[in-house]
């Protein structure tokens, strides 16, 4: 089995458990809710939290590469434009 069809034998099984299991949750926590409204939002806080500091997280990562991509980029775009200009002051030592 090449790799192609691994990623996609993965992608077709992943999808119907991820439905699955998001209509269990869905299941579960409406019937939590109906048993004991009060509890079953008592921890809501503190898992909003949780989601709230990784997506900080994600953010603050994706911006640092992109500014190192970025730093990356322009210390090339400088190097050949120093190369460029230096090879211009060399076209004048050749004669014509």
């Amino acid at each position: 089995m090449n790799q192609t069809q691994l990623i996609v034998l993965v992608a077709v099984l992943l999808f119907p458990f991820t439905l699955l299991f998001m209509e269990a949750g869905r299941r579960f926590g409406r019937r939590r809710l109906s048993e004991d409204p009060e509890g079953a939002r008592a921890g809501a806080s503190a898992v909003e939290g949780a989601v709230f500091a990784l997506f900080g997280l994600l953010i603050a990562f994706t911006f640092t590469s992109a500014a190192s991509r970025y730093e990356t980029r322009r210390d090339l775009i400088l190097r050949h434009t120093n190369a460029i200009g230096t090879a211009w002051l060399r076209l004048d030592l050749l004669p014509g």
